[in-house]
């Protein structure tokens, strides 16, 4: 669970953020059992589980999947516009509205 929530966090990932969050619901006591709340139960486990689980999302944060940032280039039509968006017919349009 502690794997999926930071690894969630550290690559922006919501679904796997949601995906631990329906894994809290069904087993709450996930959470709670970190702590020593009874006498005779592994906390310590749960509590490594935890310490284990943030170690590999943050060693395997870049792996796997990662969203991209999408790459634009430029194309002909976004040369008929100037820097604030303003139509700027081509040249050759420019010259045969003033020859007519």
């Amino acid at each position: 669970m502690s794997f999926i929530l930071f690894k969630g966090i550290f690559s922006k990932n919501f679904n796997l953020m949601a995906l631990s969050l329906v894994v809290v619901f069904i087993y709450g006591s996930l959470v709670w059992y970190i702590f020593p709340l009874k006498q005779n139960m592994s906390w310590e486990g749960h509590l490594s589980g935890l310490l284990v689980g943030v170690f590999f999302s943050i060693h395997y944060r870049k792996k796997g999947i990662v969203k991209e940032v999408p790459q634009f280039s430029e194309t002909d039509f976004d040369l008929l516009f100037d820097e604030d968006g303003n139509y700027s017919p081509p040249e050759n349009e420019k010259r045969a509205e003033e020859e007519s």
